[in-house]
């Protein structure tokens, strides 16, 4: 069977104001959809990753749901979700004159790897680094044969 990636679900306690959050902090694509049983739908496109934004005051009074407040990071379970970008050190200054809370970096980690993390409405922590694979992420089979050689 194969996998594919098809969403991350965020649960939102303000669905617009977190919607508009992404969409003007990160570019977010905002799409608005309705499913089968007739309920409108908010996704959050940011590249091919599709966020879907959960009404937590609808939920906790369709369902009685009682939410969870977010954990700070690090924690157990979902931690955050990374994106990349070409240019950190810019990317840093964007986010910045943006208003986003920058908790951490932007720092390099190991050479090839840079991030910073942001923190997002109702919790989320999201990294946004800079990566070369052809240094950092080599797959382990390509470096025990280049190290056996």
């Amino acid at each position: 069977m194969q996998f594919r990636v098809d969403h991350v679900h965020l649960y939102a306690a303000d669905l617009e104001a977190t919607a508009e959050w992404y969409r003007r902090v990160l570019g977010a694509q905002v799409l608005r959809s309705r499913q089968s049983d007739g309920r409108v739908r908010t996704d959050l496109l940011i590249g091919e990753l599709t966020l879907y934004l959960g009404d937590a005051k609808k939920l906790e009074k369709s369902l009685g749901w009682q939410l969870n407040e977010a954990t700070p990071s690090p924690r157990y379970g979902l931690d955050h979700f990374g994106l990349s970008v070409d240019d950190l050190d810019a990317a840093a200054q964007e986010l910045s004159a943006l208003g986003a809370k920058i908790t951490y970096g932007p720092k390099t980690l190991r050479p090839g790897a840079a991030c910073l993390f942001i923190e997002a409405p109702d919790g989320v922590t999201i990294e946004v680094l800079v990566r070369d694979r052809a240094i950092d992420a080599v797959p382990v089979e390509a470096d025990s044969k280049a190290q056996t050689s």
